[in-house]
């Protein structure tokens, strides 16, 4: 009997651990920026966007010459925009606009990051596109790279979007910790939820899934069952090596997704 109530008393500890810090296991930001735009030689606007709640955030607008949309991109759980070059050159080729934030307490962002915190992100630059910048919301394909594919879905659940793109993501967060952890009850212990599965039935826009069966932290099959719960038009993409470095390693295979997605929904 002693033996279960010290097993039960170190499961206990864990969980009450893992409780407090379930943010610092969540959310891994960088403070200092290590690239611009203009260092690729693109063109930007530096933003500074007002959230509800009085946090001041910083964020960049990149034009395309003669745009045929507009990526509103929200990253994943570390770094900063900055780490985001090679996706942001990709999406310049294609001609693309893009605005892309960072989450309260990223690079340069006020504040400290969490789940309602990030909507309230996500919220500022969407309106920040489309009543400052004009662009239609029909224009604005949400894209949701690892984490951000649960702030983009629920965005598109409550907002006009002309497209979805989902690369590396997830049903629910807790799915996610349950991956890692299977013998915890994550879903009742987690605050952080990012409940994507829980939207995705009420977006009704194109969709675009990408996700990598090598993927090491956001099991493909999360990723699987977001997109079989989505409804049409969508596609899913298989991309080639780890979850970081898939876009890369697919390469003309990752544009090319992108590519065919902007002809069939977003034509010139």
């Amino acid at each position: 009997m002693i033996y279960l109530l010290v097993i039960l008393g170190i499961v206990l500890a864990f969980v009450l651990f893992l409780k407090l810090m379930e943010k610092r296991m969540i959310y891994f930001p960088t403070r200092s920026l290590d690239w611009t735009p203009e260092q690729s030689g693109m063109p930007f606007e530096d933003l500074r966007l007002h959230c509800t709640d009085g946090v001041t955030i910083h964020g960049w607008f990149i034009p395309a010459e003669g745009p045929r949309a507009t990526i509103l991109f929200f990253h994943g759980n570390a770094g900063n925009i900055s780490h985001r070059s090679d996706k942001l050159q990709i999406f310049h080729d294609l001609k693309l606009n893009v605005c892309i934030i960072d989450y309260h307490g990223f690079g340069q962002s006020e504040g400290e990051p969490g789940e309602k915190e990030t909507y309230l992100d996500a919220d500022v630059a969407y309106g920040w596109l489309t009543q400052q910048k004009k662009i239609a919301p029909k224009q604005i394909i949400v894209w949701g790279e690892s984490l951000g594919g649960g702030i983009a879905t629920h965005l598109a659940a409550r907002s006009e979007v002309g497209g979805l793109v989902l690369e590396s993501t997830y049903t629910t967060l807790p799915d996610v910790g349950r991956a890692a952890f299977p013998f915890l009850p994550t879903k009742l212990i987690m605050a952080t939820q990012y409940d994507s599965i829980g939207r995705i039935k009420r977006i009704h826009v194109p969709l675009l899934s990408l996700h990598s069966p090598s993927d090491e932290v956001i099991p493909y099959r999360l990723g699987k069952r977001l997109f079989d719960a989505a409804n049409e038009p969508k596609t899913f993409v298989d991309l080639k090596g780890d979850h970081n470095g898939g876009f890369l390693i697919s390469g003309k295979k990752f544009a090319n997704a992108i590519g065919e997605f902007l002809e069939r929904y977003f034509p010139r």
